[in-house]
């Protein structure tokens, strides 16, 4: 489990208590009835004293959390024009309006979908896309 805040990734141990509180809240709220636990994984908490923050608290699973270090490593991995292609991937564009888009020869573009599917261990558009969306913030 990770408690993050906007402007941070990952909280440090030192934040513990924070998240503690916030768990109590939740299963305080969850006894409650004020929602439902199908909005699990992801809620959104305000604390009373940290009126000003809002915090998420997730329930991820090891392979949620796998899944984005994988996903995570295969981002750092890629070029500039690599991540520009897959961002227009996951926009829904395909590989000859990219290489309208960027001035390149379709094949071109393949070519460098076939690179991110190296570098990702993937075989298919799907597997890939949701190796890109695994990524926690």
């Amino acid at each position: 489990m990770y408690l993050t805040k906007e402007s941070e990734h990952l909280v440090s141990d030192t934040e513990k208590q924070k998240l503690i509180r916030g768990l109590r809240r939740l299963a305080e709220d969850l006894e409650r009835g004020l929602f439902p636990l199908e909005n699990l994984p992801c809620l959104v908490s305000l604390s009373e004293e940290d009126r000003d923050e809002a915090h998420v608290i997730c329930i991820l699973s090891p392979s949620q959390v796998e899944a984005s270090r994988r996903a995570k490593a295969l981002l750092s991995s890629l070029t500039p024009r690599q991540l520009g292609i897959l961002d227009r991937i996951m926009a829904g564009k395909s590989a000859k309006v990219i290489a309208y888009e960027l001035g390149v020869s379709q094949r071109t573009v393949e070519n460098h979908i076939g690179t991110i599917h190296r570098k990702a261990k993937t075989r298919r558009l799907p597997e890939l896309l949701a190796l890109a969306y695994a990524r926690l913030p």
